[in-house]
């Protein structure tokens, strides 16, 4: 792409043309004139499927040698994380724009965003392909968006983040106590961090194994193990709603949202109840997505989620780990029946027009931990 192409294509991106741009070799004389344009895309994993769906979301950027790392915006600057790089031009209107050498910052002026403290890293000398790197202010098929993420807090048993179904000494609560395993994670965590402590054991804050598989066993009568599995919302949330009603909570309630509602509308879910601090329980029928096969008639958890801009993550939680999926991927599941998420609300809480209801005690989870293996079912 040329500097007068780079424009003509940001002027369509202002126009709401959403068109991915690709950079390919036109290459006559391989190897001589052959590698010198590629794709880098985001994807669940190295398959086919998951290449195609980050290719038609346009899940991908462009490059002739230099890798994008990280790209944001905060506070009126944008800030980028690149391989090593000579010069970093940004694209902000129908004319030239402006470049900054590379560890440089961007400074929002009169004349749009300016170079501020620019320093030279790399000499002008050098292979072209690994000299420039352009970065436009609309990436490809969206639009850079400030980075949000926030996690709930969670409970640990041991090494365990949280409970696990393989736990269980019955086969049928192994194969189909994910719903049981739901909803005692769930009380656990509105015990030890938004005050229902009557609906977890008296001894949550320190719970042991045995604990748990006893508390997993005292929620089976209301989620017990079924020949088609807690294959619907409202069987979920009739259940533990009964559980609830019998240890004398009544302030926590559910509402459905359908799978087969849009992704926006499940995003938004997401977002509002994370913010809140409520997680969200999640059922996943079949998927026609390989790389989601552990979620399929399964029933677990979401507690937060990582909104990067160009991709929107959910952390997964069951079987004890955790781990960050596309929410896109894992909603889309390409069956025309489909499970959906438990909203949670608990009365008095969170009034009317309060944006954020906060845990009574935030910690932040860190790292990435990967689920384990085997057939996950319901």
């Amino acid at each position: 792409m040329d500097e007068q192409n780079g424009r003509v294509y940001d002027d369509l991106l202002r126009q709401g043309k959403r068109i991915a741009c690709t950079a390919t070799d036109d290459a006559h004389n391989a190897p001589k004139d052959g590698c010198g344009g590629w794709i880098i895309l985001r994807a669940a994993e190295l398959t086919y499927p998951c290449v195609i769906d980050a290719l038609v979301k346009g899940n991908f950027y462009s490059s002739s040698g230099p890798d994008i790392l990280d790209l944001w915006t905060e506070d009126g600057k944008v800030y980028v994380k690149t391989s090593l790089v000579h010069t970093i031009r940004m694209y902000t209107g129908s004319r030239h724009g402006g470049a900054v050498s590379a560890g440089g910052d961007w400074d929002r002026g009169r004349g749009g965003l300016q170079p501020a403290a620019p320093r030279r890293l790399l000499p002008h000398r050098g292979d072209r392909r690994t000299r420039h790197a352009r970065v436009f202010q609309r990436v490809l098929a969206g639009s850079i968006g400030k980075h949000m993420k926030k996690e709930l807090p969670h409970f640990q048993i041991g090494d365990s983040y949280g409970g696990n179904q393989d736990w269980f000494p019955t086969f049928m609560m192994r194969i189909g106590g994910c719903g049981a395993e739901t909803a005692c994670d769930s009380s656990m965590y509105f015990a030890l961090h938004r005050g229902l402590g009557k609906i977890a054991p008296e001894n949550a804050a320190e719970l042991t194994k045995d604990a748990y598989i006893k508390f997993a066993y005292q929620m089976r009568p209301y989620l017990s193990p079924r020949a088609y599995g807690i294959d619907r919302l409202e069987t979920y949330m009739e259940g533990y709603e009964k559980y609830l009603r019998d240890r004398g909570e009544e302030r926590l309630t559910m509402t459905p949202l359908s799978g087969g509602e849009p992704y926006e509308t499940a995003k938004e879910a997401v977002i509002r109840q994370i913010d809140r601090g409520y997680p969200v329980p999640v059922l996943i029928l079949n998927h026609r997505n390989a790389g989601y096969q552990d979620y399929v008639w399964h029933w677990f958890l979401i507690n937060g989620y990582d909104d990067t801009g160009s991709a929107f993550l959910v952390k997964t939680v069951t079987y004890s780990k955790f781990e960050w999926l596309d929410l896109g991927g894992l909603w889309n599941t390409g069956y025309k029946r489909r499970g959906g998420f438990v909203l949670y609300r608990i009365s008095g809480q969170d009034p009317a027009g309060t944006e954020e209801a906060r845990p009574d005690s935030e910690q932040e989870q860190t790292g990435t931990i990967g689920k384990e293996t085997g057939n996950a079912k319901q």
